[in-house]
C-alpha cells in the first residue's frame, strides 16, 4: 500500500492532468448528446423566390426552371386549397435543363399538404451542383382522385432573366414561391464539435501541467493561451462574426491590394483608395462565409475551404462599392500582412481570411505577453483584461482593436515599468517604444489620447533626470499632440468642406467618380471589375427627426437637461448591454448572449485580479488618483464620442458599447486596488489563471451551442 501511494504521490501531476482529462471529455460527451446531435440533420435553405401574388389550380403538369450553385437535396413549394383537401398524389421531378438528365423524383400524399403553407417534398437523390451555378428544371404532376385541386403560388414577374415558368401548358410570366433544401449538416457537426472541445481539453491539460512545474513564467503562460482561445473563438465565430468586421475585412484586403499592385508591377498603379471604396481579388466572395449571422453551415463553409488555392495573379483586383473602417491604417498593418502573404502564395478567400486573423492574434498575444513580463506588479490585471472573452473575440478577429488593446496595454506597462521597476531609469531604450506606441495610439483612437500622459508618472519619479532625456520626452510628447491635432483638423476641414450647402451630393459625387474610373479603366485596359450593389430607396425623414442634426459640443452646452436624460435613459434601458459588452456576455453583433452566470463570474475573477499578491508593490495614493484619472478621461471621452453621434431625437446613446472601455481596463484595476484586501494561500496567481482559463473554455463551448441551436 505504501508503494501504491508513493507512486501515486510521484506521478500526482499526471494522474490529476488523466483526470482532467476525463472529466473534460464527460462533460463534452453529455453535451453532445443533449445539445449537439439532435441538430445533426439541420438543412441549409435556399431562397428562390418568396413572391406568391397569384395562384393556379394545378390541372395537369407544372414546370419551373431555377438557378442555384447549392446542392439540392428537397423542393418547398407554396400551396393554396381553395376548396375541399384534394385527395390523391403530387410527384415532383427534378432535371438537369442543359442535359435533360433525370436528377432525382418523389412522391407525396396530397392529404398532408396545408393551406396557405409551404410543404418540402424530399428527393429520392441529391443533385450535386459541385459549386457551380446549374440550371434545374422541376416537374410536378398531380395524380387526383377526387374532384378537389390544388392551387400553386407563384410571383407576378420572373425573378431572373431566362428561367420559365409553364403551368398546365402554358407559359406563365412569373416564378413559382419556392426554397430548396441543401444537403443537411449531418456528420460535420459531430466532427467540428470535438475538434474544438478536443482543442479546449487539451489547453485546459497543457496548462496545469504548465503551472504546477517549478519553472513558471507567467508571461509564457499568457501567449500560450491567448493564441489556443483565439484560435477556438475563430472556429465558433468565424470571419465576419465580430462587430464590424466586414468593414475592418474590406480595409485590410484593400491595403492588401495596395501593396500587391505595387510589388506585381501593374502599368496602372493604384492610388489612396477613398474610405467609400474597397478591393480585393476576383476570387475573394463567398456569400455563406461573408454572413455575419455565423450558422453551422458557415463553419462548414469554412472549414471546407480553408484549403483552397486561386490562379488570380498577385496583380489582380476588383473594385467594390463597400465601405471600409477607417482612413488610418496603421493599425490593419498585421491583418493585411497576413492577407498579404495569402495573395503571394495564391491562397484562396478563406485561407487569407484565416492568415489574417492569425497575424493579429499573434501581434494581440505577443504585446500581451510583453505586457504581462514588464509590468513591475500588478501582473494579474493584464492577465484579466487580456483573457476577457470579448477581448478575445477582438483580438481573433479583424478588428483594430485588436492591435490597438495590445497596444494600450503594452503601454500601460512599460510606464508603469518605467516608473516603478527597481533601479530604473529614464533612457532611450525605454522612452522610443513609448513614443513609437503613443504616436500610433493617439491618432489611432484620439479618446485614448490621455493615455499617453501616464509616462508623467515615470517623470515625477525619476527625479534625477538628465536635461537633455527630458527635452526628448517633451518632444515626443510634442510629436504626438501635433499628429493628433494635425490628424484632427483633417477631418474637421473635411466636415467643415462637407457642410457647404452649394455643394453636389454625395449620390452625385460617387456617380461621377464612378464614371470616371470606368472611363479610366476602359483606357488603360485595367483588370478590376466594379460591382455595384442595389442602392435601396432611404425612407422619407419622420418630420422632427433629423439624423443630421446630433447631440454636437454646441448642442450639449445649449441643452444640458436633454443631455443628461439622454445619458440616465441609457443607463436605465441598456445598462445590462454595457455590463455584458465589458467583459463579452453578449458576442458577434450583440447576438449571442452568453448565460449571466458567467457574466458574473468573469467580473468576481476581475476583482479578484485587482488583488495585490503578498509583498507585491502598488500604486499610491497620489499614483491612484492619476492613473483613476486618466482612465475615468479615456471611458468619459469614448462616451461623449458616442453622445456626438447619437441624433436629437434618440432616447439613449447611438452605439455605446462596453468594450470601448477594454484599453484602460488594467490601469482602472490598478487604481481600483483595495488597500488592506490581499489574497491567502499560495499559488494564487495559477490557481486564477486557470480558472481564467477554465471559464473561456466554458465560454467557447456557449457560444458553440448557441449557434448550433440557430
Amino acid at each position: 500500500m505504501d508503494k501504491i501511494f508513493s507512486r501515486l504521490k510521484r506521478y500526482r501531476r499526471i494522474f490529476v492532468c488523466l483526470g482532467l482529462a476525463l472529466a473534460c471529455f464527460a462533460a463534452s460527451a453529455l453535451v453532445y448528446f443533449s445539445a449537439v446531435r439532435p441538430f445533426a440533420g439541420k438543412c441549409f435553405s435556399v431562397k428562390i423566390c418568396d413572391s406568391y401574388e397569384n395562384f393556379t389550380p394545378i390541372e395537369t403538369q407544372v414546370s419551373q426552371t431555377f438557378t442555384t450553385s447549392f446542392d439540392v437535396m428537397n423542393l418547398t413549394f407554396m400551396f393554396q386549397i381553395p376548396g375541399e383537401q384534394p385527395r390523391g398524389e403530387l410527384s415532383v421531378e427534378l432535371y438537369d435543363t442543359a442535359t435533360g438528365e433525370l436528377l432525382a423524383t418523389s412522391t407525396g400524399v396530397m392529404d398532408h399538404i396545408l393551406n396557405g403553407q409551404y410543404t418540402g417534398l424530399g428527393l429520392s437523390a441529391l443533385a450535386d451542383s459541385q459549386g457551380q451555378n446549374r440550371q434545374y428544371t422541376a416537374v410536378l404532376t398531380p395524380h387526383y382522385q377526387t374532384e378537389a385541386r390544388l392551387s400553386i403560388g407563384y410571383s407576378a414577374q420572373p425573378v431572373h432573366e431566362g428561367e420559365t415558368l409553364v403551368l398546365n401548358g402554358e407559359a406563365v410570366n412569373g416564378t413559382l414561391a419556392q426554397y430548396i433544401s441543401s444537403a443537411p449538416i449531418g456528420r460535420f457537426l459531430s466532427v467540428y464539435y470535438w475538434l474544438a472541445a478536443l482543442l479546449l481539453t487539451a489547453l485546459l491539460c497543457g496548462l496545469y501541467l504548465f503551472l504546477s512545474s517549478r519553472h513558471f513564467a507567467l508571461h509564457t503562460a499568457v501567449f500560450g493561451i491567448v493564441m489556443v482561445l483565439g484560435l477556438a473563438f475563430t472556429m465558433a465565430l468565424p470571419p465576419y462574426a465580430a462587430p464590424d468586421e466586414q468593414y475592418h475585412i474590406n480595409e485590410s484586403f484593400t491595403i492588401a491590394s495596395f501593396w500587391a499592385n505595387r510589388v506585381s508591377g501593374d502599368e496602372w498603379v493604384m492610388q489612396d483608395v477613398p474610405i467609400f471604396y474597397s478591393y480585393r481579388r476576383p476570387c475573394d466572395f463567398n456569400s455563406i462565409i461573408q454572413n455575419q449571422k455565423t450558422t453551422v453551415f458557415t463553419w462548414k463553409e469554412f472549414s471546407y475551404h480553408l484549403t483552397d488555392t486561386t490562379t488570380d495573379q498577385l496583380g489582380d483586383h476588383v473594385w467594390l462599392f463597400e465601405e471600409q473602417a477607417d482612413t488610418y491604417p496603421i493599425l490593419y498593418v498585421c491583418s493585411a500582412a497576413g492577407v498579404f502573404l495569402a495573395f503571394c502564395l495564391h491562397l484562396g478567400f478563406a485561407p487569407a481570411l484565416l492568415l489574417g486573423r492569425l497575424f493579429n492574434l499573434t501581434a494581440f498575444a505577443l504585446l500581451s505577453a510583453w505586457a504581462v513580463k514588464k509590468a513591475p506588479f500588478g501582473k494579474m490585471a493584464f492577465v484579466g483584461a487580456a483573457l476577457l472573452p470579448m477581448t478575445l473575440h477582438q483580438a481573433a478577429s479583424f478588428s483594430r482593436d485588436s492591435l490597438l488593446l495590445g497596444l494600450c496595454f503594452a503601454f500601460t506597462a512599460l510606464c508603469l515599468d518605467l516608473a516603478y521597476a527597481p533601479g530604473s531609469a529614464l533612457c532611450w531604450q525605454k522612452l522610443v517604444p513609448l513614443a513609437v506606441m503613443g504616436v500610433v495610439i493617439a491618432p489611432a483612437k484620439v479618446v485614448y489620447a490621455p493615455l499617453i500622459a501616464l509616462v508623467l508618472l515615470a517623470a515625477v519619479r525619476q527625479i534625477h533626470v538628465n536635461r537633455k532625456l527630458l527635452l526628448g520626452a517633451a518632444a515626443a510628447f510634442l510629436a504626438v499632440c501635433a499628429v493628433f491635432v494635425v490628424w484632427n483638423n483633417r477631418y474637421l476641414l473635411r466636415s467643415s468642406a462637407s457642410a457647404d450647402s452649394n455643394q453636389v451630393t454625395a449620390e452625385q459625387v460617387n456617380d461621377s467618380i464612378r464614371q470616371e474610373y470606368e472611363d479610366f479603366l476602359e483606357s488603360t485596359g485595367g483588370e478590376s471589375v466594379i460591382v455595384d450593389t442595389e442602392k435601396e430607396e432611404k425612407p422619407e425623414p419622420v418630420p422632427g427627426q433629423d439624423d443630421s442634426v446630433c447631440f454636437t459640443l454646441r448642442y450639449i452646452l445649449g441643452h444640458p437637461a436633454a443631455t443628461v436624460m439622454l445619458c440616465a435613459n441609457s443607463l436605465v434601458q441598456l445598462g445590462d448591454h454595457y455590463v455584458r459588452t465589458l467583459v463579452g456576455g453578449s458576442l458577434s453583433y450583440y447576438s449571442l448572449d452568453i448565460a449571466w452566470t458567467w457574466v458574473a463570474v468573469l467580473y468576481l475573477l476581475l476583482f479578484l485580479c485587482c488583488l495585490p499578491c503578498r509583498g507585491e508593490q502598488r500604486l499610491c495614493s497620489a499614483a491612484r488618483l492619476w492613473a483613476g484619472f486618466l482612465a475615468v478621461a479615456c471611458c468619459g471621452l469614448a462616451v461623449l464620442g458616442c453622445i456626438c453621434w447619437t441624433p436629437t431625437y434618440y432616447d439613449t446613446i447611438y452605439g455605446l458599447q462596453g468594450r470601448y472601455f477594454l484599453p484602460v481596463l488594467p490601469l482602472g484595476l490598478l487604481a481600483l486596488a483595495p488597500a488592506g484586501l490581499r489574497p491567502a494561500g499560495g499559488g494564487f496567481t495559477r490557481k486564477l489563471l486557470f480558472a481564467f482559463t477554465a471559464v473561456d473554455c466554458m465560454v467557447v463551448l456557449n457560444i458553440l451551442i448557441a449557434v448550433i441551436a440557430r
